[in-house]
């Protein structure tokens, strides 16, 4: 009787033992396993897609998906700088020992400050709680691409409240938003405005599609490079229209550079003619900072090309004959004339890197 109880009493001892195991291995399963970006609040519409899909990158953690229309403090933005320096270079950074803030021992804003994003703002203090403008937000983002080793040019379109815009953010801004790393609205960045979470997020993710490969990246072959472009730059935004593309071909020169020719098949023909429809020379300006991208992200000379394929391999016929070469023009470096050549090249002059494929006849 004595042997049965203490069986019983040793039964129940390891089904407790059991279902706390289950507990921390059903704990620890979900603190490693993908991270839900709907867990704690919901991106607006226009940031959805996006969040989802830089969720599905499994690079952040949980907590930086939460409170999406929040105004960003200092310290949730230093975690995001850190981690995408880290994931650009695949590194792991060490804090410096010998640096210390007197409000926070975050090992994030140490590592930022370790490398050089940021040194605090002044007298020993980060300031964990400041909340972060989008120009402060701006220089330090271009400030993880700089010490990544990565230049960039400025984009030469002046936002239209230009004036107010910090003299030591403008130069970061301008870079930013030449490689749609930050978009303006209507026109206007609001320089002094405050960040949003999703609004880093974001420009977390637009970073890290664009430059990733420019750090780490290594291609063996064209199919690789084809691969690696329809994976992460299945859209491009040209004239704010986000045109979706169906297919990358990368051929490679006799003079090492690069070809690539990026098809806008049946389905995406419609947002193409849309981005075309609002203005060819910002088209134009759009496809130029994209080549200048690929130029990059690969290390070499790019022809960069939009092509039209509406299911058919060859140009109809009474379209070829009825095309008049005569009235093609140079597409001058000023961006005040637009190009019409066949097979619908539009040319820069002096730069002979960069074209892209233009049609206005559909069929």
């Amino acid at each position: 009787m004595v042997l049965l109880i203490v069986e019983v009493e040793m039964t129940k001892k390891i089904r407790k033992l059991l279902i706390v195991a289950f507990m921390m291995m059903l704990s620890l399963s979900i603190s490693m396993g993908e991270v839900n970006p709907l867990l704690k609040g919901q991106p607006s519409g226009w940031a959805e897609a996006d969040i989802n899909s830089l969720a599905a990158y499994d690079q952040l953690r949980q907590e930086a998906f939460n409170s999406y229309q929040t105004e960003i403090t200092r310290l949730d933005f230093i975690y995001l700088a850190v981690r995408l320096y880290e994931n650009l270079n695949q590194t792991d950074i060490t804090p410096d020992t010998a640096i210390s803030f007197s409000d926070t021992n975050n090992i994030y804003a140490l590592k930022g400050a370790t490398i050089g994003i940021t040194s605090g703002i002044g007298n020993g203090s980060f300031g964990p709680n400041q909340l972060l403008t989008r120009e402060q937000m701006a220089t330090m983002m271009m400030k993880v691409l700089t010490l990544s080793g990565i230049e960039l040019q400025k984009s030469a379109s002046l936002f239209s409240d230009d004036a107010q815009i910090s003299d030591y953010a403008k130069d970061s801004i301008y870079k930013a938003a030449k490689y749609g790393v930050i978009n303006g609205y209507n026109g206007a960045v609001n320089p002094k405005g405050n960040a949003t979470t999703e609004q880093v997020l974001l420009v977390y993710k637009n970073m890290y599609d664009a430059f990733s490969a420019l750090v780490h990246q290594k291609f063996n072959s064209t199919d690789e490079m084809n691969d690696y472009l329809i994976e992460n730059y299945q859209t491009i935004v040209l004239n704010d229209v986000k045109v979706g593309f169906d297919s990358y071909k990368c051929i490679e020169l006799s003079d090492g550079g690069l070809a690539i020719n990026a098809t806008v098949e049946k389905y995406g023909l419609e947002d193409y003619s849309k981005a075309e429809g609002i203005s060819t020379i910002q088209l134009a300006v759009d496809a130029k900072a994209q080549a200048d991208i690929f130029k990059e992200v690969f290390g070499r000379e790019v022809t960069f090309s939009i092509v039209y394929s509406y299911y058919q391999s060859a140009y109809p016929a009474d379209f070829v004959d009825n095309y008049i070469y005569d009235e093609s023009v140079y597409y001058d470096r000023n961006m005040e004339k637009w190009a019409i050549y066949f097979p619908l090249i539009c040319v820069i002059t002096d730069e002979p890197y960069y074209f892209t494929y233009r049609s206005s006849y559909y069929y």
